[in-house]
């Protein structure tokens, strides 16, 4: 089962994403921006969904590297598009008014494109899978 973390400070609205998610079979988890890296040191979700203030010098950052980093979906304004391409922690992002049916499937997706193939089932040929 794959985890999510919910961060923002709308909570009815995470509360109300959260449930959608979780009939979808994802674990969730809640916080505010205020613990959103205490909490995700603690968890380590599978990603991360923000609903927070964009600024200038976000970090979002819940890993030393790139292998230990957890994706980031952030949930953002029209008018703070300009601050998605600044951060390099986010992975992808959503417009506001949020429609689940949309976000669902981009969480999907993230996971798909970050998961870490490993295992005794996967076969490496040099760098490749």
């Amino acid at each position: 089962m794959n985890s999510v973390l919910l961060s923002g400070d709308d909570a009815p609205e995470l509360k109300e994403l959260g449930r959608y998610l979780g009939k979808r079979g994802y674990e969730v988890f809640l916080c505010s921006t205020k613990e959103l890296l205490e909490i995700a040191s603690r968890v380590r979700p599978d990603a991360i969904i923000y609903d927070g203030k964009l600024e200038e010098k976000l970090d979002l950052s819940a890993g030393p590297g790139d292998r230990e980093r957890i994706p980031v979906i952030v949930i953002v304004d029209e008018d703070a598009l300009h601050l998605v391409s600044q951060s390099r922690d986010i992975d992808d992002f959503v417009l506001k008014p949020l429609r689940p049916e949309e976000l669902e499937p981009r969480v999907r997706m993230l996971l798909w494109r970050t998961s870490r193939w490993e295992g005794e089932n996967v076969i490496k040929v040099g760098k490749w899978l």
